[in-house]
């Protein structure tokens, strides 16, 4: 396997990795709008690294070429942690939120 398709494979398996961690057991869970937004664009970086995994290695590609894909697979990368890292905030935030709703409605005891 080629060096540039390896580095798509990992990418590939760390963004799987993260949304099957995210979801736990659960077949599908509600996540506030922008977790929502992030995971469709890491399903679409995911589709990109998967085919980039997928090239054709019959027809190798030129050296532009190649470098031309990595910089791209590392702007996907930072990318990535970038949804990453806005679909965290938001399920905290959103987390915060609904334990705060509940503590306000728990009655004071004396």
């Amino acid at each position: 396997m080629l060096p540039l398709a390896a580095l798509a494979m990992l990418r590939r398996q760390e963004l799987e990795g993260f949304v099957e961690g995210l979801f736990g057991k659960e077949e599908a869970l509600d996540f506030p709008e922008r977790a929502h937004r992030g995971l469709g664009a890491l399903g679409e970086m995911w589709a990109l690294f998967e085919g980039a995994v997928a090239r054709d290695e019959t027809k190798p590609g030129t050296v532009r070429d190649m470098e031309k894909t990595l910089r791209l697979l590392r702007q996907m990368t930072k990318d990535a942690e970038h949804e990453i890292h806005a679909i965290l905030l938001s399920c905290k935030r959103a987390r915060r939120q609904m334990l705060a709703s509940l503590t306000a409605q728990k009655p004071t005891l004396h």
